[in-house]
Protein backbone atom coordinates (compact mmCIF):
# COMPACT_ATOMS: atom_id res chain seq x y z
CA UNK A 1 0.00 0.00 0.00
CA UNK A 2 1.17 3.53 -0.80
CA UNK A 3 -0.88 6.49 0.41
CA UNK A 4 -3.84 4.13 0.68
CA UNK A 5 -3.48 2.96 -2.93
CA UNK A 6 -2.85 -0.69 -3.80
CA UNK A 7 0.17 -1.03 -6.06
CA UNK A 8 -0.20 -3.49 -8.92
CA UNK A 9 3.17 -5.09 -9.54
CA UNK A 10 4.49 -4.85 -13.06
CA UNK A 11 5.36 -8.28 -14.45
CA UNK A 12 8.69 -7.11 -15.82
CA UNK A 13 12.09 -8.36 -14.70
CA UNK A 14 14.05 -5.11 -14.52
CA UNK A 15 17.27 -7.10 -14.02
CA UNK A 16 16.86 -7.97 -17.69
CA UNK A 17 16.71 -5.32 -20.41
CA UNK A 18 12.98 -4.73 -21.17
CA UNK A 19 11.96 -4.88 -24.82
CA UNK A 20 9.62 -2.12 -25.97
CA UNK A 21 7.59 -1.71 -29.16
CA UNK A 22 7.03 1.97 -29.86
CA UNK A 23 4.12 2.75 -32.19
CA UNK A 24 3.96 6.23 -33.67
CA UNK A 25 7.71 6.54 -33.33
CA UNK A 26 7.99 9.40 -35.84
CA UNK A 27 5.61 11.73 -33.99
CA UNK A 28 6.84 14.40 -31.60
CA UNK A 29 6.39 12.26 -28.46
CA UNK A 30 7.72 9.13 -30.14
CA UNK A 31 10.85 10.90 -31.29
CA UNK A 32 11.46 12.32 -27.82
CA UNK A 33 11.22 8.80 -26.37
CA UNK A 34 13.78 7.67 -28.96
CA UNK A 35 16.01 10.63 -28.17
CA UNK A 36 16.06 9.76 -24.47
CA UNK A 37 16.99 6.18 -25.31
CA UNK A 38 19.84 7.29 -27.61
CA UNK A 39 21.17 9.66 -24.95
CA UNK A 40 20.99 6.91 -22.33
CA UNK A 41 24.49 5.43 -22.24
CA UNK A 42 23.52 2.42 -20.12
CA UNK A 43 20.95 1.27 -22.75
CA UNK A 44 18.41 0.35 -20.08
CA UNK A 45 15.81 -0.92 -22.55
CA UNK A 46 15.62 -2.14 -26.16
CA UNK A 47 13.38 -0.01 -28.37
CA UNK A 48 11.70 -1.43 -31.49
CA UNK A 49 10.16 1.22 -33.80
CA UNK A 50 8.06 -0.34 -36.58
CA UNK A 51 7.08 1.88 -39.50
CA UNK A 52 3.63 2.29 -41.04
CA UNK A 53 4.37 -0.41 -43.64
CA UNK A 54 5.13 -2.96 -40.93
CA UNK A 55 2.05 -2.07 -38.86
CA UNK A 56 -1.05 -0.94 -40.77
CA UNK A 57 -3.23 1.15 -38.44
CA UNK A 58 -6.01 1.27 -41.01
CA UNK A 59 -6.50 -2.51 -40.73
CA UNK A 60 -7.13 -3.36 -37.08
CA UNK A 61 -7.63 -7.06 -37.85
CA UNK A 62 -4.03 -7.30 -39.12
CA UNK A 63 -2.20 -5.43 -36.35
CA UNK A 64 -1.80 -8.30 -33.88
CA UNK A 65 -0.47 -10.62 -36.60
CA UNK A 66 1.85 -7.91 -37.93
CA UNK A 67 3.33 -7.29 -34.48
CA UNK A 68 3.76 -11.03 -33.90
CA UNK A 69 5.50 -11.33 -37.27
CA UNK A 70 7.82 -8.45 -36.36
CA UNK A 71 8.70 -10.10 -33.06
CA UNK A 72 9.50 -13.36 -34.88
CA UNK A 73 11.60 -11.66 -37.58
CA UNK A 74 13.68 -9.82 -34.96
CA UNK A 75 13.99 -13.01 -32.89
CA UNK A 76 12.74 -11.31 -29.75
CA UNK A 77 12.19 -13.58 -26.77
CA UNK A 78 9.49 -11.41 -25.26
CA UNK A 79 7.81 -8.01 -25.41
CA UNK A 80 7.49 -6.18 -22.10
CA UNK A 81 5.80 -2.91 -23.12
CA UNK A 82 3.91 -1.56 -26.11
CA UNK A 83 3.81 2.25 -26.21
CA UNK A 84 1.11 3.65 -28.48
CA UNK A 85 1.86 7.23 -29.53
CA UNK A 86 0.24 6.76 -32.95
CA UNK A 87 -2.79 8.96 -33.56
CA UNK A 88 -4.80 10.86 -36.13
CA UNK A 89 -4.12 14.24 -34.48
CA UNK A 90 -5.53 16.79 -36.91
CA UNK A 91 -8.80 17.63 -35.16
CA UNK A 92 -10.33 19.46 -38.13
CA UNK A 93 -9.50 16.70 -40.59
CA UNK A 94 -10.94 14.16 -38.14
CA UNK A 95 -14.34 15.74 -38.78
CA UNK A 96 -13.97 15.21 -42.52
CA UNK A 97 -11.98 11.96 -42.61
CA UNK A 98 -13.97 10.19 -39.92
CA UNK A 99 -13.28 6.66 -41.17
CA UNK A 100 -9.50 7.03 -40.94
CA UNK A 101 -9.74 8.89 -37.65
CA UNK A 102 -11.71 6.12 -35.97
CA UNK A 103 -9.58 3.42 -37.60
CA UNK A 104 -6.33 4.87 -36.26
CA UNK A 105 -7.48 6.34 -32.95
CA UNK A 106 -10.00 3.68 -31.92
CA UNK A 107 -10.22 0.42 -33.87
CA UNK A 108 -6.44 -0.08 -34.02
CA UNK A 109 -6.53 -0.58 -30.26
CA UNK A 110 -8.42 -3.85 -30.74
CA UNK A 111 -5.40 -5.33 -32.53
CA UNK A 112 -2.87 -3.72 -30.19
CA UNK A 113 -4.72 -4.99 -27.11
CA UNK A 114 -4.90 -8.48 -28.58
CA UNK A 115 -1.12 -8.55 -29.08
CA UNK A 116 -0.46 -7.13 -25.60
CA UNK A 117 -2.72 -9.81 -24.11
CA UNK A 118 -0.89 -12.59 -25.98
CA UNK A 119 2.48 -11.29 -24.80
CA UNK A 120 1.31 -10.62 -21.22
CA UNK A 121 2.88 -7.21 -21.77
CA UNK A 122 1.96 -3.72 -20.53
CA UNK A 123 0.32 -1.12 -22.79
CA UNK A 124 1.11 2.58 -22.44
CA UNK A 125 -1.43 4.61 -24.43
CA UNK A 126 -1.67 8.37 -24.98
CA UNK A 127 -5.12 9.94 -24.78
CA UNK A 128 -6.39 13.51 -24.90
CA UNK A 129 -8.12 16.34 -23.03
CA UNK A 130 -10.54 16.50 -25.97
CA UNK A 131 -12.60 13.67 -24.46
CA UNK A 132 -14.20 16.43 -22.32
CA UNK A 133 -16.64 19.14 -23.40
CA UNK A 134 -14.94 21.96 -21.48
CA UNK A 135 -18.03 23.09 -19.58
CA UNK A 136 -16.30 22.61 -16.24
CA UNK A 137 -14.51 25.57 -14.64
CA UNK A 138 -12.06 23.54 -12.56
CA UNK A 139 -9.49 20.94 -13.70
CA UNK A 140 -10.91 17.65 -14.94
CA UNK A 141 -10.13 14.59 -12.85
CA UNK A 142 -9.83 11.00 -14.05
CA UNK A 143 -13.28 10.33 -12.56
CA UNK A 144 -15.10 13.08 -14.49
CA UNK A 145 -17.54 11.88 -17.14
CA UNK A 146 -16.21 12.32 -20.70
CA UNK A 147 -18.38 14.12 -23.23
CA UNK A 148 -16.43 14.68 -26.48
CA UNK A 149 -17.55 17.50 -28.79
CA UNK A 150 -16.03 16.24 -32.05
CA UNK A 151 -14.99 13.07 -33.82
CA UNK A 152 -11.36 13.38 -32.69
CA UNK A 153 -12.32 13.44 -29.01
CA UNK A 154 -14.89 10.69 -29.50
CA UNK A 155 -12.34 8.46 -31.24
CA UNK A 156 -9.88 8.94 -28.35
CA UNK A 157 -12.63 8.17 -25.83
CA UNK A 158 -13.55 4.96 -27.68
CA UNK A 159 -9.88 3.92 -27.52
CA UNK A 160 -9.89 4.32 -23.75
CA UNK A 161 -13.00 2.14 -23.43
CA UNK A 162 -11.51 -0.56 -25.67
CA UNK A 163 -8.38 -0.68 -23.50
CA UNK A 164 -10.28 -0.64 -20.22
CA UNK A 165 -12.53 -3.50 -21.35
CA UNK A 166 -9.68 -5.60 -22.75
CA UNK A 167 -8.43 -6.96 -19.41
CA UNK A 168 -4.80 -6.07 -20.16
CA UNK A 169 -2.32 -4.33 -17.89
CA UNK A 170 -2.23 -0.73 -19.05
CA UNK A 171 -1.50 2.91 -18.41
CA UNK A 172 -3.61 5.52 -20.19
CA UNK A 173 -2.03 8.98 -20.04
CA UNK A 174 -4.38 11.83 -20.91
CA UNK A 175 -2.49 14.90 -22.04
CA UNK A 176 -3.09 18.34 -23.49
CA UNK A 177 -1.79 20.79 -26.12
CA UNK A 178 1.46 18.99 -26.88
CA UNK A 179 4.55 20.73 -28.19
CA UNK A 180 7.76 18.90 -29.00
CA UNK A 181 10.99 19.81 -30.71
CA UNK A 182 10.17 17.57 -33.69
CA UNK A 183 6.62 18.83 -34.22
CA UNK A 184 3.46 16.87 -34.96
CA UNK A 185 3.59 15.20 -38.40
CA UNK A 186 -0.17 15.40 -38.85
CA UNK A 187 -0.17 19.14 -38.18
CA UNK A 188 3.05 20.07 -39.95
CA UNK A 189 4.82 21.37 -36.85
CA UNK A 190 3.64 22.69 -33.50
CA UNK A 191 2.08 25.81 -32.04
CA UNK A 192 5.35 27.23 -30.69
CA UNK A 193 7.09 27.00 -34.06
CA UNK A 194 4.09 28.52 -35.85
CA UNK A 195 4.11 31.53 -33.50
CA UNK A 196 7.88 32.03 -33.78
CA UNK A 197 7.76 31.88 -37.57
CA UNK A 198 4.91 34.40 -37.80
CA UNK A 199 6.51 36.75 -35.28
CA UNK A 200 9.84 36.73 -37.12
CA UNK A 201 7.96 37.50 -40.34
CA UNK A 202 6.41 40.48 -38.52
CA UNK A 203 2.91 39.10 -39.02
CA UNK A 204 -0.11 40.12 -36.97
CA UNK A 205 -1.03 37.49 -34.37
CA UNK A 206 -4.70 37.17 -33.44
CA UNK A 207 -4.84 34.46 -30.79
CA UNK A 208 -7.75 32.94 -28.87
CA UNK A 209 -7.98 34.19 -25.28
CA UNK A 210 -11.05 32.27 -24.08
CA UNK A 211 -9.87 28.66 -24.42
CA UNK A 212 -7.86 27.45 -21.42
CA UNK A 213 -5.55 24.44 -21.33
CA UNK A 214 -2.17 23.21 -20.02
CA UNK A 215 0.58 23.32 -22.69
CA UNK A 216 2.64 20.14 -22.35
CA UNK A 217 6.20 19.48 -23.48
CA UNK A 218 6.50 16.02 -25.03
CA UNK A 219 10.01 15.66 -23.58
CA UNK A 220 8.58 15.82 -20.06
CA UNK A 221 6.05 13.13 -20.97
CA UNK A 222 8.83 11.02 -22.50
CA UNK A 223 10.86 11.27 -19.29
CA UNK A 224 7.93 9.98 -17.25
CA UNK A 225 7.37 7.07 -19.64
CA UNK A 226 11.09 6.28 -19.60
CA UNK A 227 11.13 6.17 -15.79
CA UNK A 228 8.10 3.88 -15.82
CA UNK A 229 9.77 1.48 -18.25
CA UNK A 230 13.01 1.41 -16.27
CA UNK A 231 11.17 0.52 -13.07
CA UNK A 232 12.03 3.85 -11.45
CA UNK A 233 8.36 4.81 -11.20
CA UNK A 234 6.06 2.31 -9.49
CA UNK A 235 2.39 3.20 -9.79
CA UNK A 236 -0.86 1.26 -10.18
CA UNK A 237 -2.16 0.46 -13.63
CA UNK A 238 -4.97 2.70 -14.81
CA UNK A 239 -5.80 6.11 -16.26
CA UNK A 240 -3.82 9.23 -15.34
CA UNK A 241 -3.74 12.87 -16.38
CA UNK A 242 -0.20 13.79 -17.43
CA UNK A 243 0.37 17.44 -18.31
CA UNK A 244 2.72 20.21 -17.36
CA UNK A 245 1.49 22.09 -14.30
CA UNK A 246 -0.43 25.36 -14.52
CA UNK A 247 -2.97 26.63 -17.03
CA UNK A 248 -3.31 29.44 -19.55
CA UNK A 249 -5.19 30.59 -22.61
CA UNK A 250 -3.65 30.26 -26.06
CA UNK A 251 -3.19 34.05 -25.96
CA UNK A 252 -1.23 33.84 -22.68
CA UNK A 253 0.82 30.96 -24.05
CA UNK A 254 1.66 33.01 -27.14
CA UNK A 255 2.63 36.04 -25.03
CA UNK A 256 5.00 33.85 -23.01
CA UNK A 257 6.53 32.31 -26.17
CA UNK A 258 7.30 35.77 -27.54
CA UNK A 259 8.54 37.12 -24.20
CA UNK A 260 10.89 34.20 -23.53
CA UNK A 261 12.16 34.44 -27.11
CA UNK A 262 12.89 38.16 -26.82
CA UNK A 263 10.35 39.04 -29.52
CA UNK A 264 7.90 41.92 -29.60
CA UNK A 265 4.30 41.44 -28.44
CA UNK A 266 3.07 44.63 -30.14
CA UNK A 267 1.38 42.71 -32.96
CA UNK A 268 -0.29 40.22 -30.61
CA UNK A 269 -4.05 40.67 -30.21
CA UNK A 270 -6.67 38.63 -28.31
CA UNK A 271 -9.72 37.20 -30.05
CA UNK A 272 -12.60 34.90 -29.06
CA UNK A 273 -12.62 31.33 -30.35
CA UNK A 274 -16.18 32.07 -31.49
CA UNK A 275 -14.71 34.44 -34.10
CA UNK A 276 -12.87 31.56 -35.78
CA UNK A 277 -14.85 29.32 -38.12
CA UNK A 278 -14.38 25.69 -37.11
CA UNK A 279 -15.79 22.35 -38.19
CA UNK A 280 -16.64 21.54 -34.57
CA UNK A 281 -16.73 23.23 -31.18
CA UNK A 282 -13.58 22.86 -29.10
CA UNK A 283 -13.66 22.60 -25.31
CA UNK A 284 -13.31 26.11 -23.84
CA UNK A 285 -11.69 24.68 -20.69
CA UNK A 286 -9.67 21.45 -20.86
CA UNK A 287 -7.24 21.68 -17.96
CA UNK A 288 -6.52 18.25 -16.46
CA UNK A 289 -5.97 17.76 -12.73
CA UNK A 290 -2.63 16.25 -11.71
CA UNK A 291 -3.74 15.21 -8.22
CA UNK A 292 -3.98 11.48 -8.94
CA UNK A 293 -0.48 11.16 -10.40
CA UNK A 294 1.20 13.65 -8.03
CA UNK A 295 2.15 11.06 -5.35
CA UNK A 296 4.31 9.35 -7.99
CA UNK A 297 5.57 12.10 -10.28
CA UNK A 298 4.92 15.70 -11.27
CA UNK A 299 5.80 17.52 -14.47
CA UNK A 300 7.30 21.05 -14.39
CA UNK A 301 5.19 24.18 -14.77
CA UNK A 302 4.38 24.91 -18.40
CA UNK A 303 6.45 28.13 -18.34
CA UNK A 304 9.53 26.16 -17.22
CA UNK A 305 8.77 23.50 -19.85
CA UNK A 306 8.61 26.19 -22.53
CA UNK A 307 11.95 27.61 -21.37
CA UNK A 308 13.50 24.14 -21.62
CA UNK A 309 12.00 23.68 -25.09
CA UNK A 310 13.41 26.99 -26.35
CA UNK A 311 16.82 26.20 -24.86
CA UNK A 312 16.78 22.76 -26.48
CA UNK A 313 15.67 24.27 -29.78
CA UNK A 314 18.53 26.76 -29.79
CA UNK A 315 21.06 24.02 -29.01
CA UNK A 316 19.81 21.83 -31.87
CA UNK A 317 19.90 24.75 -34.32
CA UNK A 318 23.46 25.62 -33.22
CA UNK A 319 24.59 22.02 -33.73
CA UNK A 320 22.99 21.98 -37.19
CA UNK A 321 24.83 25.18 -38.14
CA UNK A 322 28.12 23.72 -36.90
CA UNK A 323 27.50 20.54 -38.89
CA UNK A 324 26.71 22.54 -42.03
CA UNK A 325 30.02 24.39 -41.76
CA UNK A 326 32.20 21.30 -41.33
Amino acid sequence: MLNGVHLVKQKVDFNMKPTIILLGAQGQLGRDIQRLQKNNTDETFELICPNRHQVDFLSSEKISLQLSKLKKELQLANIDFVINCAAFTNTNKAQEEKEDSYAINSMALLGIADFVRQEKAILIHISSDYIFDGNKKTPYTEEDLPNPLGHYGLSKFFAEKIIQLSSINHYIFRSSSLFGIYGARGKGGNFVETILKKAKNNEKLTIVNDQTMSPTHTLDMAKTISKLIKGNLLMPFGTYNLTNRGECSWFEFTHEILTQSGLSTQKLFPVSYRDFPASFERPPYSVLSGDKISPYTQLPHWKDALAEYLKDRQLIQSNQEIGANI
